[in-house]
């Protein structure tokens, strides 16, 4: 992913050490959640395996949560993407409040009747490729 912002201007990129996970494409542990904290950044991306307004960010490993929650508290705003059917859905492991997010990033087509609680809290929805007068 980072690589793939390698040449754009005035972007800095941050790659994150510790444990890498193969199952989720990138470090956890102990030693990435101590970097982020570290870390003072505008804006952070995260994923998540559920999502929903009145339950919060939720995913299915300790490790990529308690990294997800460091990256949204080092962060002056949060950008969530979810896919259609991750969002009304509980994860086993809570990452961080509906609120934390200010951003939704949602697929083409997703029912508006879906991302409408999170609009309810004031987040901001984002359809992946709809033109910014959408």
């Amino acid at each position: 992913m980072a690589a793939a912002l390698l040449d754009r201007d005035r972007i800095e990129i941050i790659v994150i050490g510790g444990r890498l996970d193969h199952r989720l494409g990138g470090t956890t542990g102990a030693a990435a959640v101590a970097a982020v904290r570290q870390i003072r950044a505008d804006l952070c991306f995260i994923g998540a395996c559920s999502l929903a307004a009145e339950l919060g960010v939720g995913v299915f490993d300790c490790e990529e949560a308690a990294l997800k929650r460091a990256m949204i508290e080092a962060s002056g705003a949060s950008v969530v993407a979810a896919l259609a059917d991750k969002l009304g859905t509980r994860g086993a492991v809570f990452v961080a409040e509906a609120g934390a997010i200010q951003h939704l990033i949602v697929e083409s087509g997703t029912d508006k009747t879906r991302t409408a609680p999170f609009a309810a809290q004031g987040t901001i929805i984002h359809v992946a490729g709809a033109a910014a007068n959408d």
